[in-house]
């Protein structure tokens, strides 16, 4: 029976999107390949044209493209163009006979982590659930509590604040209000806020649209700040459905302190933390500066799940480990060590020489020439997967004779040396270097200690180290490298030789 429904239950996906079309069109590709996904598109109105619809209806998923509202951050209008998509949606679903089904609110710059299978099985096991992050206004999530996104008057929908004359318009007007004290009261009842993007059931979604407006919530929230994300929270989690909805959005979102945007614009840095995150969806990514994301992605989804047979600390499972690293590993688009080949080179390296076998060193050897010869083309230079992460696994490497100490690796190693010296000597990058996102991005300590580079200006983070111990969580799927199928191998050798396998990051 649960086979059945796993294959008969819809996903119908509303997304709202206003750029980035090539990012959208391949990541609907996915969604045309697979049985019972169905898109509904709203596209911003003031971006719209005949190309962008002809481009996103010629895919076989998409059931309807919108383009009714002009939307501005922060505007009551995505809340709006995000109803009329329900709307369509469950008036689609009513023609069909109401089949069971989920409806996901995602934007267009988001990913899915997960294979379609992997998907639906996830929805399938907890059916009859729904995924809304919540929280009680007011609430330290937001800033001073978020009242005054309700309190105050916020004309969004005409003004883009993104546009720096208009901003201050905007900032005037809101430092107007506050000074003469002009509040308005708030809705009546319990206010819930929380992220626009979440995944419910159709029975949820019926209930959402049909009481849109109860209590005049829906007309109340015009002219405040974020309604899309106080809107379906304060609906449903006043409803008979709160019991079922789970605290969780399924999005990966990383919040680095504003410094790569609000969210952070996803890139190769962040792959190992999507991977071994629980959540279904990522955002947000963008082609112009995503890098590898998109392209690790498209392979990745291809990547079988490893399948353990035995014991995690048995012999026999470094073996499996081995043969899935060569049969899969060369085609990762990937050089970097926690997601990429090198990660792999670590694990062959090791295993070659504590099993003693010749024919993995050899393949481990050529790859690590790979990786080695290409570094030059890699366009990031964080630990996880850029170049400061490669270059630390070649010294690594060399310093414990896992790889033979040639000539070209020290020169190499020696004009990585001179690259994090200049850097050392640069005010302006220590001084970015104590914060601790960029801390952790670059992560040069170890780099510093096993080429005896010594900085103690510099804090150690241990993040890598955490990624290498989660290795071991096989959630759904894992990447190759030391976040993943690599790692696990890396941590069942430590534990089997401790004596011969050094720790890899210390």
């Amino acid at each position: 029976a649960e086979c059945l429904l796993f294959f008969s239950m819809q996903h119908i996906l509303l997304i709202s999107a206003y750029t980035n079309l090539d990012f959208l069109l391949e990541q609907l590709k996915l969604y045309d390949n697979a049985i019972d996904f169905k898109i509904y598109i709203h596209w911003d109105k003031k971006m719209f044209s005949p190309n962008i619809l002809q481009a996103l209806s010629s895919h076989k998923s998409v059931k309807k493209v919108l383009s009714i509202y002009t939307i501005y951050w922060g505007g009551h209008n995505l809340l709006a163009s995000m109803i009329e998509l329900c709307r369509c949606a469950l008036y689609d679903l009513e023609n069909e006979g109401n089949p069971e089904c989920y409806i996901h609110s995602i934007s267009g710059t988001t990913i899915m982590l997960r294979t379609t299978d992997e998907f639906k099985a996830f929805f399938c096991t907890h059916r009859g659930l729904g995924y809304m992050e919540y929280f009680k206004l007011p609430s330290p999530n937001w800033h001073e509590g978020g009242l005054k996104r309700l309190t105050l008057q916020h004309p969004l929908d005409d003004l883009n604040i993104r546009e720096s004359q208009q901003a201050r318009a905007y900032s005037e007007y809101i430092n107007m209000q506050e000074c003469k004290g002009l509040y308005r009261p708030l809705p009546p009842g319990t206010i819930y806020g929380g992220g626009c993007w979440w995944s419910i059931t159709r029975d949820m979604a019926i209930y959402w649209v049909q009481h849109y407006n109860d209590n005049n919530l829906y007309e109340r929230l015009k002219n405040t700040f974020g309604p899309e994300e106080i809107h379906p929270q304060t609906i449903l989690l006043n409803s008979p459905y709160s019991k079922n909805i789970k605290n969780s959005s399924l999005h990966y979102i990383c919040w680095d302190y504003g410094i790569r945007g609000t969210p952070a614009l996803l890139e190769n840095f962040d792959l190992s933390y999507m991977i071994q995150s629980p959540n279904i969806w990522a955002r947000k990514i963008s082609t112009n500066t995503s890098d590898g994301v998109t392209t690790f992605y498209n392979w990745f989804y291809t990547l079988p799940p490893l399948d353990l047979q035995v014991k995690v600390d048995d012999k026999q499972s470094l073996q499996q480990i081995k043969e899935y690293l060569l049969k899969y590993s060369l085609r990762c688009p990937l050089l970097g060590v926690m997601d990429g080949l090198m990660g792999v080179v670590v694990y062959l390296s090791c295993y070659g020489k504590v099993c003693d076998d010749k024919r993995c060193t050899v393949i481990a050897k050529n790859m690590f020439d790979i990786v080695v010869n290409q570094r030059k083309n890699i366009a990031t230079a964080d630990f996880n997967n850029g170049t400061i992460g490669i270059a630390y696994s070649i010294a690594w490497l060399c310093h414990y004779n896992f790889i033979p100490f040639e000539t070209n690796y020290e020169e190499v190693l020696s004009n990585y040396d001179s690259y994090v010296i200049k850097a050392l000597e640069n005010k302006e990058f220590i001084r970015r270097v104590q914060n601790p996102f960029w801390n952790k991005y670059y992560n040069l300590t170890p780099y510093l200690k096993l080429r005896n580079l010594y900085n103690t200006s510099l804090r150690k983070d241990d993040n890598a180290n955490k990624l290498l111990q989660h290795s071991r969580q096989n959630l759904f799927k894992q990447s190759i490298g030391m976040a993943g199928v690599a790692g696990m191998g890396y941590n069942i050798l430590r534990s089997l030789f401790s004596k011969d396998i050094p720790p890899f990051i210390f």
